[in-house]
């Protein structure tokens, strides 16, 4: 259980840091040479790349990365796992019509942790949307 607990939190400091624009905080989810995959698009090796890929959300307004819970898959060496995460995303834009894509995404990850000891991080990832939907957004009130 120890190891789902750590992998989970993985999952949610990276949901977090990618909402709070922390792009330092999302790259220490991943290995220095990790590989991903984003809607179909294969990004460039490394966690150099795929920060620079995520950093396209500091042109929305704002975001929320909701993050069911994990399928977590560890090897009997307890070294590597499979996960998959089912997740939904609030995006709104920064435009004049700015709107709301709310999209349901999936995860498909494999995480890593050294041999030495340390903690889990994202290896590879395949992030797949699912579905979309894009409304007007509304603008906030005040009381």
């Amino acid at each position: 259980m120890e190891d789902r607990d750590a992998i989970t939190d993985v999952l949610a400091r990276y949901a977090r840091a990618l909402d709070d624009r922390d792009f330092a905080a999302v790259g220490r989810c991943f290995t220095v040479d990790a590989r991903a995959t984003f809607s179909g698009v294969e990004i460039a090796p490394g966690r150099d790349a795929i920060v620079a890929h995520l950093r396209g959300l500091s042109g929305l307004a704002a975001s929320t990365h909701l993050f069911g819970l994990p399928v977590i898959e560890v090897a009997a060496d307890g070294l590597s796992a499979r996960v998959e995460t089912a997740a939904v995303a609030h995006l709104v834009t920064a435009d004049p019509g700015a709107a709301v894509r709310t999209r349901g995404l999936r995860y498909r990850d494999v995480f890593v942790r050294p041999r030495t000891g340390g903690p889990w991080q994202i290896h590879q990832r395949v992030h797949r949307v699912d579905w979309m939907v894009e409304q007007p957004a509304v603008p906030p009130t005040t009381r």
